[in-house]
């Protein structure tokens, strides 16, 4: 057998696609899975939910397994300590979406901005304490958010987890030159 080798060009190029190919997001929590469902900005890949017979499932996770089922989106029923592997032991609250990932918007030059409250934030980098700006901002009405490019907080679960789902829902943009 012969041995193929790849130049390190083409394995960097194969590994950046296929890692971005697979990269996921497992969004957990009621309130989170239920916005990000209803925002519809990430492309939904399944639905996890406890399969526990002490259980019983609230009005709200049958309205949110009625959207999957209407948008098809898979829905597993697997046990409570697998959903805890996969979000790392947080609190899952006994509900997992598996999507891609939440990502900031450009700021385009032909964004036109309404009459309204907008907020900056710079060098925000802790997800619980941008998920506590990105709540509060939701809850008085800010138009968006704005992020500068270095050191700033990605939009990952931990975010829409802190913001009670909020980062689903409010506008949030990359600016390139903050500072």
């Amino acid at each position: 057998m012969r041995a193929t080798t790849i130049s390190p060009i083409s394995k960097r190029l194969f590994f950046s696609f296929s890692s971005k190919a697979l990269e996921f997001d497992y969004l957990y929590g009621i309130n989170p899975v239920e916005c990000a469902l209803h925002a519809n900005r990430r492309h939904f890949e399944s639905l996890y939910l406890s399969d526990s017979e002490h259980i019983e499932l609230s009005s709200r996770t049958a309205k949110m397994i009625q959207l999957a089922k209407a948008t098809s989106i898979p829905i597993i029923f697997t046990h409570k300590d697998k959903l805890a592997r996969m979000v790392k032991q947080q609190p899952h609250q006994n509900i997992v979406l598996k999507c891609s990932p939440l990502e900031l918007l450009p700021v385009k030059s032909t964004l036109s901005f309404k009459p309204g409250v907008y907020v900056f934030c710079d060098k925000i980098t802790d997800p619980q304490n941008f998920g506590a700006i990105l709540r509060s901002c939701l809850f008085f009405g800010v138009e968006a958010v704005f992020t500068g490019r270095k050191h700033h907080c990605p939009l990952n679960p931990t975010v829409s987890k802190a913001s009670a789902g909020a980062a689903e829902l409010i506008p949030t943009h990359l600016v390139e030159n903050s500072s």
